[in-house]
Parts: structure tokens; C-alpha cells; sequence
């Protein structure tokens, strides 16, 4: 499912690049730490999109629409459904809809730590060239 080279996204939620193919296996480098991992495809949350993928999505943030639900708890639910999708769209769905929350101040302690989950998921990207 992924080649050497790619970028991906690990259960630990750290960017790395595949170094190694293996039957069982991936070899994956850390980005961040000089380190290498063996991990099975069940570990691996996603692929990193891909510079034309994020730009597209840039683009298209004015049109995402945010979320629309008067449930506290059916909101909460979603939120946490939302963020295991790790789909950019999503991410930013949800903090579309956070950010609108906060500004009219009908936000919960609970939305804060969505908020920023969902900023950090999408801002994993590919490192610099």
C-alpha cells in the first residue's frame, strides 16, 4: 500500500517517511529524531497529502461549510468521530465551526481540546524540499 519514500503518519501521530518495504513490515524514518521504526500497516493512520492536495483544500476553505449541531453531546460524539478520520476537510470543518462557537461564545470546555486536535492534525504535512 505505501512506497519508499512516502510520507505518512503514524499511531504515535509523528511524521515518517517510509524507508523499507518489507512482507510484515515497514521501516519508517522519524522526521524528527535520527531514528527508525518497524511498524505493520494497522499502525499507520494515512499518507501525507501531498503539496497540490493541501493547496487544493487551501483553496477551497472558504467554501467548507462548518458544522451545524444543537446537541452538546451528539456534538461532542462528532467531533471525536471527525478527528479519527484525519481528513482535511473534516479538520477544518471542525475548526471552522469551533472558531464561530468561540466568537459568539457558545463554546465548551470540552470543544477547546477538538480545536486544537484538529489544528495540529492539519497541519501535518511534507517537510520542506
Amino acid at each position: 500500500m505505501y512506497k519508499i519514500n512516502d510520507f505518512v503518519i503514524v499511531n504515535d501521530y509523528h511524521v515518517y517517511q517510509v524507508m523499507l518495504v518489507n512482507q510484515f513490515y515497514y521501516t519508517l524514518s522519524s522526521l524528527i529524531n535520527p531514528h527508525t521504526i518497524n511498524v505493520d500497516s494497522t499502525s499507520i493512520i494515512k499518507r501525507v497529502p501531498s503539496i497540490d492536495n493541501i493547496n487544493e483544500v487551501i483553496e477551497r476553505i472558504p467554501y467548507i461549510r462548518t458544522l451545524q449541531i444543537e446537541n452538546d453531546r451528539f456534538r461532542q460524539e462528532i467531533y471525536q468521530k471527525t478527528i479519527a478520520t484525519f481528513d482535511e476537510v473534516d479538520l477544518i470543518k471542525i475548526i471552522k465551526s469551533i472558531y464561530i462557537r468561540k466568537k459568539r461564545k457558545e463554546n465548551h470546555s470540552y470543544e477547546n481540546k477538538y480545536y486544537q486536535l484538529a489544528k495540529i492534525f492539519s497541519m501535518k504535512k511534507l517537510p520542506p524540499a
